[in-house]
């Protein structure tokens, strides 16, 4: 099967792929802070609430 008979193309141009390769480059760096992010969410010790709650709900 191949992605013309999926309906998508999802190709790379050199376009996209030249203003991506800076990105590699600290690649590692910002996965390691996407991960911290999502630590501090899973154990509350982040000190706003990613959803408000509205006036007057617990």
């Amino acid at each position: 099967m191949t992605a013309e008979e999926d309906g998508l193309m999802l190709r790379l141009t050199e376009i996209r792929a030249a203003l991506l390769l800076p990105w590699l480059d600290r690649m590692e760096e910002e996965i390691e802070r996407r991960n911290t992010f999502v630590e501090a969410i899973g154990s509350g010790d982040l000190p706003v609430s990613l959803v408000p709650q509205p006036p007057g709900t617990t």
